[in-house]
């Protein structure tokens, strides 16, 4: 029928919530942080994950080995919904004779509502805009 508001001796009660497992142990769902608990709300605030990494690999495909240029990558991302954006703040990074690979860390693995980013590369100059090598065909 429903609960009295006040014990036998008159007092109010005081009702909370606890956020916890199948097993009744305290409870946070990965990639967020918990707020208000015990109160009557408890708000999860989703948090994106930073530990994200991409690493991309220069092909040359002919000419002479010594005497490649060097070219810079710059990196890209998106959702499976998104449009492809510039990661904002990552670096431009070289690729120097010698080095085809290079790789970016501490990148966010998601957008705001959790959709995975996806990765890629433009071959760019130092500044960032597009560019191929002198006499070479560039695929992206």
């Amino acid at each position: 029928m429903g609960q009295s508001g006040t014990d036998a001796h008159g007092r109010p009660y005081r009702f909370s919530v606890q956020e916890v497992d199948a097993e009744g142990n305290d409870f946070t769902p990965p990639n967020y942080i918990k707020s208000d608990e015990y109160t009557q709300t408890v708000t999860n605030t989703y948090v994106i994950p930073t530990n994200g990494t991409a690493t991309a690999t220069k092909n040359w495909d002919g000419s002479d080995a010594n005497n490649r240029p060097t070219v810079w990558f710059k990196l890209y991302r998106r959702t499976d919904m998104g449009n492809l954006e510039a990661v904002p703040g990552a670096e431009i990074k070289e690729v120097q004779h010698g080095i085809i690979t290079v790789t970016w860390d501490s990148l966010e693995e998601t957008d705001a509502y959790a959709n995975p980013y996806i990765f890629s590369v433009r071959e760019v100059d130092a500044a960032g805009n597009d560019f191929a090598p002198v006499c070479t065909g560039k695929l992206q």
